[in-house]
C-alpha cells in the first residue's frame, strides 16, 4: 500500500492537496519528490522548508503531523531496507 504525502501552507487553497512531498510504498524507505523550481532538491533544503512554522504535513488519507515527527519518519531507513541489510553482520 503506498501513501502520498502534501505540504500545506496558510495560502494554500482549501481545495488543493497541497505540494507533493513524497510517497511511502509498504514500508520501504520513504521517496522525496524534488521541486527544482522552489529549490527542494537537497534534504537541508526540505527541512527547511517544511520546519517553517507555517508548513503542515499531510498524508493523503488526511491525517496531520507536526513536520519534525514527519522528518523523522521519513528520514529514518526502516529495517529491511538495502542498507540495513548491507549493513548487517554475517
Amino acid at each position: 500500500m503506498t501513501s502520498n504525502y502534501y505540504a500545506l501552507t496558510r495560502d494554500t487553497p482549501a481545495d488543493d492537496d497541497g505540494l507533493h512531498i513524497g510517497q511511502s510504498a509498504n514500508g520501504w524507505e520513504f521517496l522525496f519528490r524534488a521541486h527544482t523550481p522552489h529549490g527542494l532538491t537537497t534534504t537541508a533544503a526540505r527541512t527547511a522548508f517544511l520546519s517553517q512554522p507555517q508548513v503542515r504535513v499531510r498524508a493523503e488519507n488526511g491525517v496531520e503531523m507536526p513536520a519534525g515527527e514527519f522528518l523523522l519518519w521519513a528520514t529514518t531507513r526502516p529495517e529491511h531496507s538495502a542498507s540495513a541489510i548491507r549493513e548487517r553482520p554475517r
